[in-house]
C-alpha cells in the first residue's frame, strides 16, 4: 500500500521522472473535454489573474504500480501528447498521434513528400494546405488551483491543467534556469517547489478562418520556494490523494493503430474508390494537383519517391520553415 511516506521519497524527483518520460517515448517536446479540465479563462476586463501549484506524480498512479498495473518507468507528474486536428474534403480529422510514442504517424508518412514538392517549387497555395495539418503538443498535469480569479468556484479543487508550449517553457527553466544566479527547483515538488502566478491578458488572434481569444503568458512567473499548504502534511496528502491519473493519458485506448489512421486519413482527404467501398490511397501527386489547381503543374517525374515508412519506427518530420514552426507553436497553445 502506498502511504505519503511514498511522496516524501520522491521528493525532488517528479522532473527526472518527467525527463525519463520523454526519453523513452522519444518525445522532445484527444482526449475529451470534461470537468476535470482546467485552463484559465477571461474575465469580462479580458484578463484572468490566477494562483496555482503543479503537483507531483499522481498517488493514483503510485497505487497502480504498487499493484503491478503500470511500471514504475510509466510514471510521470505530466503527460505530452501530439494530435492532429484539420478538416478535409470528406470531414475532419482529429485523432490523437502515435508519434506521442515516438512512432511513425500516416500524416507524417503522406504529407512529408509534399513538404519537399512545395519547398522545392515554393508554392504559397500548397504551404497553406499543408500547415493546416500541422500537429499540436499538448500537455496535461495535476494542479491545485489556489486561486481562479475568474471562475472563484474552482478555488481548492484539484484539477487537471491542459496547457501549451510557452507554460510548458515556463516549467523548464524551473529545473534549468537560464541564470546562474536562479536556484533550479523540481517545479513538481509539494515540498521544495514553488506555486505559479498567472496574471494574463488576451488578445484575438485568427487562426485559418476562426478568431480566437489568445492568452499572453509571458508574465507569468514562479513564487518564492515554499511548501505547499504551508507545510500541513495532512492538507498535503489529501490534495495529493485526489490528484487525478496522468499515466491514463497514455493509455493505448486513446490511440488507433497506424493501419486505422492511414484507413480515417485517406477517407477525410477524399481517398474513396467509391460509395462502400474500401478507402484507396492517393498518390502524392493526385493529392498534389487537388490542393494546387490554378498553380503550376508538377511532373511526377519531379515528385521525390518516398518509401512507406515501417509501423512503429520514427521518421524525421516533413522540414519546415520558421514560418511553420512559429504557426505550429501557436497551435500548440500560446
Amino acid at each position: 500500500m502506498v502511504d505519503f511516506n511514498a511522496l516524501r521519497a520522491r521528493k525532488g524527483t517528479n522532473f527526472s521522472a518527467l525527463t525519463a518520460k520523454l526519453d523513452a517515448t522519444g518525445q522532445t517536446g484527444g482526449f475529451k473535454k470534461d470537468e476535470r479540465i482546467w485552463k484559465p479563462a477571461a474575465n469580462k476586463d479580458n484578463i484572468s489573474s490566477n494562483i496555482v501549484r503543479l503537483l507531483p506524480i499522481p498517488y493514483v498512479d503510485e497505487v497502480a504500480v504498487s499493484e503491478g498495473k503500470l511500471k514504475d518507468t510509466d510514471l510521470t507528474p505530466m503527460a505530452t501528447i501530439i494530435k492532429h486536428s484539420f478538416q478535409g474534403s470528406n470531414g475532419w480529422y482529429i485523432e490523437n498521434s502515435l508519434r506521442t510514442f515516438g512512432e511513425q504517424c500516416p500524416v507524417y508518412a503522406k504529407d512529408g513528400p509534399l513538404w519537399g514538392i512545395q519547398k522545392a517549387n515554393g508554392d504559397e497555395i500548397l504551404k497553406t494546405a499543408l500547415k493546416k495539418r500541422l500537429p499540436s503538443t499538448i500537455y496535461y498535469a495535476n494542479v491545485y488551483i489556489i486561486k481562479d480569479g475568474t471562475n472563484p468556484a474552482n478555488n481548492g479543487k484539484v484539477m487537471i491543467w491542459e496547457f501549451g508550449q510557452k507554460v510548458r517553457d515556463l516549467i523548464e527553466t524551473a529545473n534549468k534556469p537560464k541564470f546562474d544566479t536562479d536556484t533550479p527547483f523540481d517545479p513538481f515538488d509539494m515540498f521544495d517547489g514553488a506555486n505559479m502566478i498567472l496574471n494574463l491578458t488576451y488578445t484575438k488572434k485568427k487562426i485559418g478562418e476562426k478568431e480566437f481569444n489568445v492568452a499572453d503568458f509571458s508574465t507569468a512567473k514562479w513564487a518564492p520556494q515554499a511548501p505547499l499548504a504551508d507545510g500541513n502534511e495532512a492538507e498535503m496528502e489529501r490534495i495529493w490523494k485526489e490528484s487525478h491519473s496522468i499515466a491514463e493519458f497514455y493509455n493505448r485506448k486513446h490511440f488507433k493503430t497506424f493501419e486505422e489512421l492511414t484507413a480515417k486519413y485517406e477517407k477525410v482527404m477524399g481517398a474513396k474508390g467509391g460509395t462502400g467501398s474500401p478507402a484507396k490511397p492517393k498518390s502524392a501527386e493526385d493529392m498534389l494537383k487537388e490542393m494546387t489547381s490554378g498553380t503550376t503543374e508538377v511532373k511526377a517525374a519531379e515528385i521525390p519517391s518516398t518509401p512507406a515508412p515501417s509501423v512503429g519506427k520514427t521518421a524525421d518530420a516533413p522540414a519546415v520553415d520558421d514560418d511553420m514552426a512559429a504557426f505550429e507553436a501557436l497551435m500548440a497553445g500560446a
